[in-house]
C-alpha cells in the first residue's frame, strides 16, 4: 500500500500544505491539499475520499476538485464521512450559493456521499474502511484503512481518546499509524481547548496501544516541527515528521518504508522532493534503527525542494529558527532587524539593515552594512568575505551555517539530524540522544548481563571561572572541553552533555575498572591542557580541573535510574574528597567477574 503525501501540515504556507493524503492512487484521506498536488492523469485515478470531518482545513481543495471531474466526464467520486461532517458539506460548501451543488449536476453526477456509521466497517473497492469516533470539538472520525497487503490508522484532530486505539490494539496488521501532533508541549492548554493532541497528550494515548508501532505526526505548525520531533524522541515514540510529496511504502511483512517522488512544477519541468530518490526505512525504535532512516525524519520538515542540480543555502543552527534553511539564489539575500530584508531577526543586537550575501564570481559574498555588533565568520569578524562550505555566520545571537554544491540537501539532511542530537557548543551528544541510547543498554544488561559503565564529569569551580573571565570564557572552556574528551573515547562510547557544566560518558562493554583508569586519563588530561579563549588569555591548570564519579551497573540495579544514582553519588564524592579527582580512585576500584 503506497501512501502519498499530498499536504500534511496544520499551517498553510506556499511551501507546506493542509491534510490531504492518497492511497494507492485511488483513495483520498481528507481533502485539505489535492489538485495543488496531483496533475490531471492522477485524479482520473481517484475514486473514493474519506472525510474526517468538514473544517477548512480539511475540505479546502475539494470543490476545485469537482468541475474538473465533471467536464471530464469521470466516474463519480465518492464522499465517505460521518453524516455530521457530509451534512456540513450540503448546507455549508455544496449548496448552490458557495459552490454548486455537484450531487446534483451531471449524468451521472461528479459526487455522491456515503454515510459511515461509527464503529462499522465499509467496502470501498478493495478498502476496508472502518470510523471512529474522536475527541473533538466538532464531530470528527478517525479511520481504520485496510487494504488487501496492508492496513494503516489516521489519527486526525482529536484530544485524549479510548475507542481508535483500542481498534488500533485490537488489529495487528494496523502497525502505522498517522496521528496529528499539532502543538509542543509548552502549549498543551491551547492544544486541549482546541482538540488537538501535544507530544505528551499523543504519547499518552498511543502507550494505549501495547504493542510498538510507526509513528507519521502530521498537522504540526511548521515553525513547532523541530520542537515537536524532539519531544517525541525524547517520549520513546517510534516517530517521523511526514513530508511533504513523500510516498510511505506499507505492507504487512514488511517495515514502514519511504520513497520519493518526481513532482511536474508549473512549467512542466521535473523537480525533485527534499530526499533521495529510492525507499529508506523510517523506523527509528531500537530494535529497527536506521541511520538513514533517522536522518530523514528531521527532512519532514524540509518544506521546498531546490529547482537547481546545485544550490547555496544559509541553515539557521543557533537562534529563534533553529533548523529553517533560507536559499540564496540569483538575487540578494539581506538580513537584519527591519522587515524590508529577506531574513529578518527579531534581536536587539541585529542592526536594521545588518548583512547581505549575493553571488559572486568565487562564490556567495558576504558584507557587512557597518553593522553596530558586526558580522562574523567561525568567530571572526569580516567586512566582506567569500563564504566556503560549511562555514558558520554569526549576526547578533544568531548563528547561521552556509551549505553549498551538489550534495547540498544530503549535507542540509545531516545538519539537521545534527541539530536534533547534539550539543551545538560542545559537540557532545544531548541528553535527548543519550537518554535513548542508554536506555538500550540498560535494557541489554538486564537481559543479557553485559557489563555498561557511565562516567559523570562536573568542571570543578566553573561559577568562578565564569565571574572572573566572563560567560563566552565558559562557552569556549565548555567547547574545548568537549573536544577534548570527543578525541580520547572510544567510536562505541556515548560522550553527552549532561546540563550546565556537567558531562556524562556512556561506555558498554566496559567494567568499573577499565571506566576508572578511563576517567583519571581524561582527568588528567583536562588538567594538562592549557584552555584558551579569544585567542589571548590561557586558563591556568589549576582553575580548569574535573571531577568524576564512576559507576557500573549491578545485579542489584532494577531500573536504568539506579545507574545515574549511584553516579552522581560517586560524583558528589568526588568533589567532597577535595575535586580534580576521580572516585573511586582507580587503584580501588574492583575488579569485576567480566574483568576477571
Amino acid at each position: 500500500m503506497d501512501l502519498r503525501v499530498l499536504g500534511c501540515f496544520g499551517r498553510l504556507t506556499p511551501q507546506t500544505g493542509s491534510p490531504g493524503f492518497l492511497v494507492d492512487g485511488q483513495l483520498l484521506v481528507d481533502g485539505g491539499t489535492i489538485g495543488s498536488a496531483l496533475d490531471e492523469s492522477d485524479l482520473a485515478g481517484v475514486r473514493w475520499l474519506v472525510l474526517s470531518h468538514a473544517h477548512l482545513d480539511h475540505v479546502k481543495e475539494l470543490p476545485s476538485l469537482l468541475p474538473a471531474r465533471h467536464d471530464a466526464r469521470m466516474a463519480p467520486l465518492t464522499v465517505a464521512g460521518l453524516p455530521d461532517a457530509l451534512d456540513s458539506l450540503r448546507r455549508h460548501v455544496f449548496n448552490g450559493v458557495v459552490w454548486p451543488d455537484f450531487a446534483q449536476i451531471g449524468e451521472p453526477p461528479a459526487l455522491r456521499y456515503l454515510p459511515l456509521e461509527a464503529g462499522r466497517a465499509e467496502q470501498l473497492g478493495p478498502y476496508q474502511v472502518t470510523a471512529i469516533d474522536l475527541n473533538h470539538p466538532v464531530r470528527c472520525a478517525a479511520f481504520a484503512i485496510e487494504g488487501p497487503d496492508a492496513a494503516f490508522a489516521y489519527v486526525t484532530d482529536t484530544r485524549a481518546t479510548d475507542a481508535i486505539w483500542q481498534a488500533v490494539a485490537a488489529n495487528p496488521r494496523i502497525h502505522t499509524v498517522v496521528i496529528d501532533i499539532s502543538f509542543p508541549d509548552r502549549y498543551d492548554r491551547h492544544a486541549e481547548l482546541t482538540g488537538h493532541y501535544s507530544s505528551s497528550a499523543a504519547a499518552a494515548d498511543v502507550r494505549k496501544i501495547r504493542r510498538d508501532v510507526d509513528i507519521l505526526t502530521m498537522h504540526m505548525h511548521p515553525k513547532h516541527a523541530a520542537e515537536i520531533f524532539a519531544e517525541v524522541q525524547r517520549l520513546g515514540l517510534r516517530a517521523e515528521l511526514m513530508e511533504q510529496s513523500a510516498v510511505y511504502v506499507i505492507a504487512d511483512s514488511s517495515p514502514l518504508r519511504r520513497r520519493t517522488v518526481a513532482l511536474a512544477d508549473k512549467n512542466g519541468d521535473e523537480k525533485k522532493s527534499p530526499t533521495a530518490a529510492g525507499a529508506a526505512p523510517v523506523d527509528s525504535g531500537a530494535s529497527r534503527v536506521d541511520p538513514s532512516g533517522v536522518t530523514t525524519a528531521a527532512a519532514g520538515w524540509s518544506f521546498a525542494a531546490s529547482k537547481r542540480s546545485e544550490s547555496d543555502y544559509l541553515v539557521v543552527i543557533h537562534g529563534e529558527y533553529l533548523g529553517r534553511r533560507y536559499e540564496i539564489g540569483s538575487e540578494a539575500l539581506s538580513i537584519g532587524r527591519s522587515h524590508e530584508n529577506t531574513v529578518q531577526l527579531a534581536d536587539d543586537n541585529v542592526s536594521r539593515f545588518h548583512c547581505r550575501l549575493a553571488p559572486h564570481a568565487d562564490g556567495i559574498l558576504l558584507y557587512d552594512r557597518n553593522s553596530t555588533n558586526g558580522t562574523y565568520v567561525n568567530g571572526k569578524a569580516v567586512t566582506a568575505h567569500v563564504l566556503r562550505d560549511g562555514e558558520q555566520v554569526s549576526v547578533g545571537r544568531n548563528i547561521f551555517k552556509f551549505l553549498s554544491g551538489a550534495n547540498v540537501e544530503h549535507a542540509y539532511h545531516q545538519e539537521i539530524y545534527r541539530l536534533m542530537t547534539t550539543d551545538n557548543l560542545t559537540g557532545a551528544y544531548n541528553r535527548s540522544f543519550f537518554e535513548r541510547e542508554f536506555n538500550r543498554e540498560m535494557r541489554r544488561f538486564f537481559r543479557y548481563g553485559r557489563p555498561v559503565s557511565l562516567l559523570m564529569i562536573d568542571i570543578d569551580h566553573f561559577k568562578e571561572l565564569n565571574d572572573g573571565y566572563g560567560h563566552l570564557a565558559g562557552d569556549r572552556v565548555l567547547a574545548q572541553l568537549g573536544l577534548l574528551v570527543a578525541r580520547q573515547v572510544r567510536a562505541e562510547d556515548t560522550f553527552c552533555r549532561w546540563g550546565g557544566e556537567e558531562f556524562v560518558l556512556l561506555m558498554p562493554e566496559m567494567g568499573e575498572l577499565e571506566a576508572g583508569e578511563t576517567a583519571e586519563r581524561l582527568r588528567a588530561a583536562i588538567a594538562e591542557t592549557p584552555f584558551v579563549f579569544d585567542g589571548e588569555k590561557a586558563v591556568t591548570r589549576a582553575s580548569v580541573s574535573v571531577s568524576i564519579g564512576v559507576a557500573q551497573a549491578t545485579r542489584e540495579m532494577h531500573l536504568p535510574q539506579d545507574l545515574v544514582e549511584a553516579v552522581d553519588q560517586r560524583l558528589y564524592e568526588a568533589k567532597r574528597a577535595g575535586r580534580n579527582r576521580v572516585f573511586p580512585p582507580a587503584k580501588c576500584l574492583p575488579a569485576t567477574a567480566e574483568q576477571g
